[in-house]
């Protein structure tokens, strides 16, 4: 009964509604439109592909296997990059909460400031011009969680990931922080290494929230098979990041 309820579910639910509405679709259009029928069938297909798990987590596996957890932190300033926040929502101490990749980069590298004593520099500005800058948001959260208000450095112009490495560069420059500590998600380090490299700047790699279980014998259930909202998403992620690095290769060089 438990794992009918759970197909049933995957099957009334999107991505895999689309699917089968696709794939429905497609067979019928094949009786008197047969191109028609093989590209929706083929639609079918490509959604399918790209909502499950063994797809998407090759995606992001392929990206957080780059740089591991280093067994000694070895820094003068943290920098934590933001991920994004939910502007507006009510929270204990104000409004604005962290998204799911910014907590967990936050909680991260509140641990790390625990256990160094070093200055957080956060860096994430308000990307559309609305809403709240990321870092306000962080520095709140951060003080909630015991980060004295003056080790945190605000960094909240910043749009994107190169405009993070120069921004920071600018604050480490005038503060005289040649170590700095980068703390993002394993799955954006890629990027952020190679917008940081660009920027003039070396530093340690710190990821966080990771995504996918790296052990490479790890076995595959029935249910990795059935399309997934989360599967997409990592799919989606995976393929974000890959062309933003890309991109970089494409305007910066390699």
């Amino acid at each position: 009964m438990f794992t009918l309820k759970k197909i049933i579910t995957f099957v009334i639910m999107p991505p895999s509604l689309f699917v089968v509405l696709a794939l429905l679709l497609g067979l019928r259009m094949l009786r008197r439109r047969v191109k028609g029928g093989v590209w929706t069938l083929g639609l079918a297909g490509l959604i399918y592909f790209m909502s499950i798990a063994p797809v998407g987590d090759t995606l992001m596996g392929s990206l957080e296997r780059e740089w591991s957890i280093p067994a000694k932190v070895q820094g003068d300033v943290i920098v934590l990059l933001g991920g994004g926040v939910y502007s507006g929502v009510p929270d204990i101490s104000g409004h604005g909460f962290p998204a799911t990749a910014t907590l967990s980069r936050l909680v991260t590298a509140v641990r790390i400031q625990h256990l160094t004593g070093a200055p957080i520099i956060i860096s994430g500005g308000n990307v559309f011009g609305w809403g709240d800058a990321e870092a306000d948001v962080a520095a709140r959260i951060m003080k909630d969680l015991g980060v004295p208000a003056d080790r945190i450095i605000l960094e909240d112009k910043s749009r994107d990931t190169m405009e993070n490495a120069r921004f920071v560069k600018e604050i480490c420059q005038r503060e005289g922080w040649r170590q700095p500590i980068l703390v993002t998600s394993a799955w954006h380090m890629p990027r952020s290494m190679i917008a940081f490299r660009k920027a003039g700047m070396a530093p340690q790699p710190f990821p966080a929230d990771f995504w996918v279980d790296p052990d490479p014998n790890k076995s595959r259930h029935w249910i990795d098979f059935l399309p997934s909202i989360s599967s997409l998403l990592e799919t989606y992620v995976g393929l974000h990041e890959y062309l933003g690095i890309l991109y970089y290769w494409l305007a910066y060089g390699r």
